[in-house]
């Protein structure tokens, strides 16, 4: 029963964590990404294929994400670098 609540629990969580960044889901019924050993909701749960699939999708759109700021990250950081310096210089 406790086993069949932490499934449940990791499911939710990847399922919804997929859904706040739009990725789909598997299908329902999809016998290889989801189980119906959840005996204590009589509910399905991710297979661990399931999760590991899912998990790989939110993965890389995170880094998608990610390296969509970084360009802008840096140059803001060498700008506010240079700027300090150029504070420094004109200070003394």
């Amino acid at each position: 029963m406790i086993e069949d609540a932490i499934n449940l629990m990791i499911s939710n969580y990847w399922i919804s964590k997929a859904q706040r960044l739009l990725l789909p889901t598997p299908s329902k019924e999809d016998p290889t990404m989801w189980n119906e050993t959840c005996s204590f909701t009589e509910g399905k749960v991710l297979t661990p294929e399931g999760i590991t699939k899912i998990r790989s999708q939110v993965r890389t759109e995170k880094k998608e994400q990610m390296d969509m700021w970084l360009p802008w990250l840096t140059a803001l950081t060498g700008l506010v670098g240079a700027l300090i310096g150029l504070l420094a210089v004109l200070k003394k």
